[in-house]
C-alpha cells in the first residue's frame, strides 16, 4: 500500500467513524426528548428538539437535525455534538407558558455516551441506554433547570454562557 492510499484509508475510517458516531448521538438524543417527557408527566408537546444555538420557535413540531451542532457543518467530526431541548413550563396562574431551551452535550467515549447539561458536570451512560440511564440524565435535566431558576447566579452565569434560552408565551 502506497502512503497515499494508506492516506486514502484513513480518511475513509474517519468519515465512517464520523457518521457512525452522528448516528449514535442522534439516536441517544431522540431517546432523551422522548423519555423527558414521560419523565416530567408533561404532554407530547412540552418538550422538543430544537437548535442548540441561535433563534428557535416553540411551534415547530421536529427540527430534525437542526437540533444537533452538527447540522449544515461542512465536514463530518468526531467531537461533542450539542442538541438543544425545549421545556414548555405552563404558568400557574393563568395561560401563558415559558419556554426553555437548555444545551445538552452528547460525546462517544470509550464505549459510552458522555452527557453533560448546561454547564453541569457529565454523566456516563450505555451506548444501548436503559431507562434508569435515561432517569439518570433526565434527572440531570430536571436538576439543573430548577437550580437556575432557584439560583439567580446559576440563572446569569447559564444566560451568559448560552447554555440556556427563553421564549414567553402569552395567553389567548
Amino acid at each position: 500500500m502506497t502512503r497515499m492510499q494508506q492516506l486514502q484509508e484513513a480518511v475513509r475510517r474517519y468519515g465512517q467513524s464520523s457518521i457512525d458516531n452522528n448516528r449514535l448521538v442522534r439516536s441517544c438524543g431522540e431517546a432523551l426528548i422522548y423519555h423527558f417527557r414521560s419523565y416530567l408527566g408533561s404532554e407530547p408537546d412540552a418538550v422538543l428538539g430544537v437548535p442548540p444555538r441561535g433563534s428557535w420557535d416553540p411551534e415547530s413540531v421536529d427540527y430534525g437535525d437542526e437540533k444537533f451542532s452538527f447540522f449544515g457543518a461542512a465536514m463530518l467530526q468526531i467531537t461533542p455534538v450539542e442538541m438543544g431541548l425545549s421545556v414548555r413550563i405552563p404558568n400557574l396562574h393563568d395561560e401563558g407558558e415559558l419556554w426553555v431551551r437548555v444545551v445538552v452535550t452528547i460525546e462517544v467515549s470509550d464505549g459510552q455516551f458522555v452527557v453533560a447539561v448546561g454547564d453541569g458536570p457529565s454523566v456516563r451512560i450505555a451506548l444501548d441506554p436503559s431507562t434508569a440511564d435515561l432517569d439518570r440524565v433526565s434527572e440531570r435535566i430536571f436538576e439543573w433547570l430548577l437550580a437556575i431558576f432557584e439560583n439567580p447566579v446559576r440563572y446569569a452565569s447559564a444566560v451568559a454562557s448560552a447554555r440556556i434560552g427563553f421564549i414567553l408565551g402569552h395567553p389567548g
